[in-house]
């Protein structure tokens, strides 16, 4: 009985009183806390951890429970994983969620630059945003000119794309994924057509334009539309 108030007295009294900053603890054992505090306002504190940081605790059915960090983290060295650094092992560094980067990335000592696509949809039934017209030089008036062509156009789709600038040029590709309508002859694309086709275009003004109809008139008066699809497009910005 003795032993025991004396213990509980020397519990009460380490805890009341407050240690310089070079008092050291050693012992053996584990010691357990709610919380706790290294450093103050100003001055800041180093722990140090000469092992392994884990969550020994798990979800209710057992799941696993990360450690968190509830605050920005500063890493003032490399990031690996596994026993060593570098590439020389099997355990690659995951990052198990999307990804932002504030700067650029280089990878293998290049420099890699984000990817932007931009998408929709065209309708050859629709005239477009934007034509450019030929007009040949020809002489309906001749006989046999009704197999002449009177003039062609082409029609274009414009995307507003805010990295289309001249003064300062990226990588920008189109593609059309073309589906034939049914409502003309002959069929170039198949109904459901899943290959994208690279496309030619153009660039001005914060758009990309891109073809997707060309039409040609015969002294006759006849026209004669193609691709004659419709279909969706992809622009992507390197």
């Amino acid at each position: 009985m003795v032993v025991g108030v004396f213990s509980v007295l020397a519990i009460f009294v380490v805890a009341s009183v407050a240690f310089s900053a070079v008092t050291t603890f050693k012992g053996q054992g584990t010691f357990e806390v709610d919380a706790l505090k290294v450093g103050n306002q100003g001055t800041g504190g180093v722990t140090a951890f000469n092992g392994t940081i884990i969550n020994n605790t798990t979800g209710t059915d057992g799941s696993d429970q990360p450690v968190t960090f509830g605050d920005n983290v500063r890493i003032d060295g490399r990031v690996y994983r596994g026993s060593i650094a570098g590439t020389d092992d099997d355990k690659p560094f995951i990052i198990n969620d999307n990804a932002e980067i504030a700067g650029t990335l280089e990878v293998g000592g290049n420099t890699v630059t984000g990817t932007k696509h931009y998408s929709g949809t065209f309708d050859t039934d629709d005239d477009g945003d934007f034509i450019s017209r030929f007009d040949y030089e020809t002489d309906c008036d001749e006989p046999g000119s009704d197999t002449y062509t009177q003039y062609d156009y082409v029609h274009y789709k414009a995307v507003t794309v805010a990295e289309a600038d001249m003064a300062n040029p990226v990588n920008i590709r189109v593609f059309t994924k073309p589906n034939d309508d049914t409502s003309y002859s002959p069929t170039q694309y198949p109904e459901s057509n899943d290959v994208w086709v690279s496309s030619g275009y153009t660039i001005g003004d914060g758009k990309v334009y891109f073809m997707y109809k060309y039409v040609l008139k015969s002294c006759t008066g006849v026209e004669t539309e193609y691709p004659n699809t419709s279909g969706t497009y992809q622009i992507v910005v390197n």
